[in-house]
């Protein structure tokens, strides 16, 4: 995923829509892995560009933000 995500970087830019699927793909990969910081910042881009892309009320946000829900919850339980 990481070497797809900079592929689509060169390629698409680095706000373009296509990115923010394949960041909230590794950002739960990230979150499995255990590495939560960088979840949370992978997740929280791939936010930021759906926002950008498709609005904040976007069906498309809502998947990244549960998994920033999730990781959240499991450091507050820490």
């Amino acid at each position: 995923l990481e070497h797809t995500l900079y592929l689509k970087e060169i390629t698409f830019g680095p706000e373009h829509y296509d990115l923010a699927s394949t960041l909230y793909g590794l950002g739960v990969v990230q979150r499995f892995k255990g590495n939560l910081p960088d979840a949370e910042r992978t997740l929280l881009r791939s936010v930021e560009i759906y926002e950008q892309t498709c609005g904040p009320d976007h069906l498309e946000v809502s998947s990244p933000l549960l998994a920033l829900a999730e990781i959240y919850s499991v450091q507050k339980m820490d």
